[in-house]
């Protein structure tokens, strides 16, 4: 009988003559698989087109909120994402000054 496993056997639990991969080498594998793929920072446009789309969804809330706590909540939550559409327009500029990185 051998006293040492292999690579891979480490990453199966033998279960009634049967291999059965474990949890936890499951989410091993995830993470050396997300270590190694790029990653992409999205662009400064795609960012103020999402930062829109919130700001369209959380004005929209405001007219559907049921208690006057949710309806602060949805005004706040619009604040904010118009707070972050004009730095990303800010950004946006001072990007295509710069020549455009």
């Amino acid at each position: 009988m051998r006293t040492h496993a292999t690579d891979i056997e480490h990453m199966f639990v033998y279960q009634g003559g049967k291999v059965k991969e474990t949890e936890a080498s499951r989410l091993e594998f995830a993470r050396s698989s997300l270590r190694e793929m790029p990653k992409r920072e999205p662009t400064t446009d795609e960012l103020r087109r999402v930062q829109h789309e919130r700001t369209t969804e959380e004005h929209a809330a405001i007219d559907s909120s049921i208690t006057p706590d949710e309806e602060r909540q949805h005004r706040r939550r619009t604040e904010k994402s118009v707070y972050l559409e004009r730095m990303l327009a800010a950004r946006e500029r001072s990007e295509r000054e710069r020549g455009g990185d």
